[in-house]
């Protein structure tokens, strides 16, 4: 962000009002799936699915 930029206020869905994550990679893994294929397939795609969730964090922060 340039020092020109205004920041943007992000208002959280679920506010971690006691510091239990301190990132959303943190958050995503405290998340209970079912035993089966939807564990099974976050835990394949885990890193790719936290690129995408922090690249759409910085294009909303840079309104891109």
């Amino acid at each position: 962000m340039k020092q020109t930029d205004s920041l943007k206020r992000i208002e959280m869905p679920n506010p971690n009002i006691n510091n239990e994550y301190v990132c959303y990679g943190d958050k995503m893994k405290s998340l209970n799936f079912e035993p089966g294929e939807l564990k099974a397939a976050y835990q394949r795609h885990e890193s790719k699915l936290l690129s995408m969730a922090e690249k759409a964090a910085w294009d909303y922060l840079l309104d891109a």
